[in-house]
């Protein structure tokens, strides 16, 4: 329990702190060219790659579904006339990804510039004929730009995982969700350093159908996995 009680007690006090220096600063607004010139160094660093990025937890799900899939049928494979090596088995998947991350500058009145962020992010990944997933993300947050060369942000990120295990007439849902903290700072346009934290927590339920020489067989259970990511 330590390191969840530590993590988010570490999230409080940085959300405490940036929310505080917000609201302190008070006076001179910042101006478009001020959001401008810091947009300019994020872009030219690769810092705003690096924040627009999710870490996507659902995917990991995802994946761990498809290994699984690949392993099952290799394993139902073996012991019936002309089974194939581990060397011979092949997976081909297609997959599809649409995202929309957006600066909203809020605050007027304080120093420095400080936006509300929204991410969207829609993602596919489909086997013929083994496995159809999706893992959707949205983040909530607010960016504070304490210098024209660096950021803090916080906020929170929730995803929506689904896969439908073809193969097995079986199905996976589940919902992820916790806080997220970025850092970055420029040292001119070839070097920069971030660093992002995030806890999600994914709670859900997979179920698959499998035919036996009894009948058919429903084969369920509640799935839950906690992720920390630095």
């Amino acid at each position: 329990m330590f390191p969840r009680q530590f993590a988010r007690r570490s999230f409080r006090q940085a959300a405490a702190l940036g929310l505080a220096s917000v609201c302190a600063m008070s006076g001179h607004a910042s101006t478009p060219q001020e959001r401008g010139e810091w947009m300019a160094a994020m872009g030219e660093s690769g810092l705003r790659a690096f924040y627009s990025s999710g870490s996507d937890f659902g995917e990991i799900v995802n994946r761990a579904v498809s290994y699984q899939t690949a392993q099952r049928l290799y394993q139902g494979a073996q012991g019936r006339p002309g089974a194939p090596d581990a060397d011979d088995m092949r997976s081909r998947s297609n997959t599809w990804v649409t995202q929309n991350d957006s600066l909203i500058p809020i605050f007027d009145n304080v120093a420095r510039p400080v936006f509300g962020r929204v991410l969207v992010r829609v993602a596919g990944r489909d086997e013929p004929g083994r496995v159809q997933s999706r893992s959707d993300r949205l983040d909530l947050g607010i960016v504070y730009a304490p210098t024209a060369q660096s950021f803090v942000s916080i906020g929170m990120g929730a995803e929506e995982t689904t896969a439908d295990i073809l193969y097995a007439d079986g199905r996976s849902r589940g919902q992820s969700f916790g806080p997220r903290f970025d850092a970055g700072m420029s040292f001119g346009p070839v070097w920069s350093a971030g660093i992002r934290y995030d806890h999600l927590k994914y709670q859900g339920g997979s179920e698959v159908n499998v035919n036996t020489p009894a009948g058919r067989l429903n084969i369920a259970r509640d799935n839950e996995y906690t992720r920390q990511y630095l």
